[in-house]
């Protein structure tokens, strides 16, 4: 029933309060009686969601004791996204990556509330990762229940589950995920799945879950959210599809520096003088990136040396400034982190997508396709010189949390094979093929690919399945450039008219190419494709100090950027004569020239490097000796 006049001028005012002391002198004019047409009264003020959210529902606050929720910047544009799926006719998907402390699970725990207290008959469930924790999310919603000031009666208010009485009969549950088992029995309209990364076996347990909501009830909802734990698990394999539009969740990021609270005031002018005088270069870049002002800066450095230790990989972690941010590993990683937030930052779409085959007479051709294997940047230009770097898949898989290869079963997915990209004079990575074909058949592919780019140098690994494809490329395909090996002391693994094709990955030549990538990195490596990024970002060193990516995490393209740039080593050594605007001799020149006809007929081939699009590289003097982006073999 209606709390007491004193107690609703404790926490309301203006049109609310008049509104609330009305369904009070109703009360108490009609008794128990009034409850219907109190609450009547009630959501015809409180009307919509967003209003019973931020003005019906009470929250104890940090900083101002009990108070209605009132969203916060991430709360406000957490609920805009849900009105704008709502709007497009789709059941609420999303997954959230956070910093600590955003209201991000106060928000859902009131949301959930609401939305088994308006609608009867509905089930929701929160999962947290232990009992502690659940509990603490089951107190808000409880909270917001007690201080409810006309709440429906309930059958069970404790335990984790908040039952409505009939004939309401809807319930809100929070469970742990220490088992698969935690939905059983349940039909369910909303999940709320928070801190997944520190769930046991998070994968099944979500999917159980998952699975327990009808799929054809546009009315559900599922919100998956945490402070991510490292690039690898569940919960960053689905936040890694949600950037890349699969599974129907769309992706949200809230930042530490949404929190208006995350400031720390300067007390004079002097402290703030002194402070703007120690900025590092990187924590000013950091600054003018984020667009921050001097007195969050200070809460930064404050918070770092004060409760972590001064340990910046902690900070990240905890409360990071963007969604790569979040993921960094804590100091084992092989690449510095702000080299890749830099080219994080320079990754678009490609201008196309689609598939590449060579036709009988080797006549390469676009086949424009949006689920493609080839994407391509910038198209080949007349005075290109281009290297392709090409790592062939085992069709192996790598088991949860270790390096080792295993064949690949149900959902999991071997290795890729992956065709990287090159121009040799300015460093820019223009396209990549990466898919799953036979070896044989991404022989064919990567042909056509190298014959596109202009007859590039093609650099292939050789082991295992290598094999194949450089048996493929110089037997029946006669593909005319292909990297010779010139490592001293390594063992020579295939001899084809005693000339050895290809480059092996083995322990004495793997760190080669991750010197290469290492050096590029650093120096500005020039790629816009999002998904080698994302390799590099993943990439750590392991116990014996060997680069590897973590987890289930792929590093093939990694490896396929690696080749590529020790064929462009060998260029800069003069140990590989470039191929530039080399035509095709014999039989091939007219079927070249068609090509080169088809692909300007479409705009697809620039006549000068001005036209391009790509990035300014460091110009022509990228081959010579001393360049500060090619690396050096």
């Amino acid at each position: 029933m209606i709390r007491d006049p004193d107690y609703l001028r404790r926490f309301w005012d203006g049109k609310d309060l008049q509104v609330l002391m009305l369904c009070y002198q109703l009360q108490q004019k009609l008794g128990e009686r009034a409850l219907p047409s109190i609450r009547e009264h009630l959501f015809a003020h409180f009307d919509t969601e967003e209003s019973r959210l931020q003005n019906l529902y009470l929250i104890e606050s940090k900083k101002n004791g009990v108070v209605p929720l009132r969203f916060n910047k991430t709360q406000q544009k957490l609920y805009k996204m849900i009105q704008e799926m709502r709007a497009q006719g789709l059941p609420v998907r999303i997954i959230i990556v956070k910093a600590r402390q955003q209201g991000v699970s106060a928000f859902f725990q009131l949301f959930s509330y609401n939305h088994c207290e308006t609608r009867p008959n509905r089930k929701t469930l929160t999962v947290n990762y232990d009992d502690v924790n659940a509990e603490e999310l089951f107190g808000k919603a409880k909270f917001a229940h007690d201080n409810h000031p006309c709440s429906l009666p309930t059958k069970r208010n404790s335990a984790g589950t908040l039952e409505f009485a009939a004939p309401h009969y809807s319930t809100f549950h929070v469970r742990t995920a220490g088992s698969p088992e935690v939905a059983r029995g349940l039909t369910l309209h909303g999940i709320h799945a928070s801190e997944i990364p520190l769930w046991r076996d998070a994968e099944t347990v979500f999917t159980a879950c998952s699975q327990a909501v009808p799929a054809d009830d546009l009315d559900t909802w599922i919100v998956k959210e945490a402070t991510a734990r490292g690039a690898q698990g569940h919960f960053y394999d689905a936040w890694q599809d949600a950037i890349e539009g699969r599974g129907g969740y769309w992706p949200f990021f809230s930042p530490w520096f949404w929190q208006d609270e995350y400031t720390k005031p300067f007390r004079s002018d002097l402290e703030k003088s002194t402070f703007m005088t120690k900025v590092t270069p990187d924590d000013r870049e950091y600054k003018n990136r984020h667009g921050l002002s001097w007195e969050q800066m200070h809460w930064r450095r404050w918070k770092t040396e004060t409760d972590l230790s001064s340990n910046v990989f902690k900070f990240r972690e905890e409360f990071p400034a963007s969604a790569e941010e979040a993921f960094v590993s804590t100091g084992r990683s092989v690449f510095q982190h702000e080299y890749l937030v830099k080219i994080e930052a320079g990754c678009t779409r490609p201008q196309w997508l689609g598939d590449i085959v060579l036709t009988n007479d080797k006549h390469p051709v676009l086949v424009e396709n949006p689920g493609g294997m080839l994407s391509i940047w910038d198209y080949p230009q007349d005075s290109g010189v281009y290297v392709v770097g090409a790592d062939v898949s085992e069709g192996k898989v790598r088991d949860k949390g270790t390096t080792r290869g295993v064949v690949a079963v149900g959902r999991d997915q071997p290795d890729y094979s992956v065709g990287v990209v090159l121009e040799a004079n300015t460093g820019v990575h223009v396209a990549t093929w990466h898919g799953y074909l036979a070896p044989i058949d991404f022989a064919t592919a990567l042909a056509a690919l190298a014959w596109l780019y202009n007859q590039a140098l093609v650099v292939p690994e050789v082991n295992g399945p290598g094999i194949s494809v450089i048996e493929q490329l110089v037997r029946v395909l006669s593909y005319p450039n292909i990297y010779v090996s010139k490592l001293f002391g390594v063992e020579r693994n295939l001899s084809i008219d005693s000339i050895e094709y290809g480059f092996r990955t083995s322990a004495p030549t793997r760190p080669i190419l991750i010197n290469h990538i290492h050096r590029a990195v650093g120096s500005g490596l020039k790629t816009r494709d999002r998904g080698l990024a994302r390799e590099l970002r993943t990439m750590e060193f392991d116990d014996n100090g060997v680069a590897r990516s973590r987890g289930r995490n792929k590093d093939d393209r990694v490896l396929g950027l690696g080749l590529a740039l020790q064929g462009v080593s060998e260029l800069l050594q003069g140990s590989v004569t470039p191929n530039a605007a080399q035509e095709p001799k014999g039989p091939d020149a007219e079927i070249w020239k068609r090509v080169r006809e088809d692909l300007r007929r479409h705009g697809q081939l620039r006549n000068s490097d001005r036209d391009s699009e790509s990035f300014d590289g460091p110009g022509s003097g990228f081959l010579e000796a001393g360049s500060d982006w090619l690396p050096h073999g």
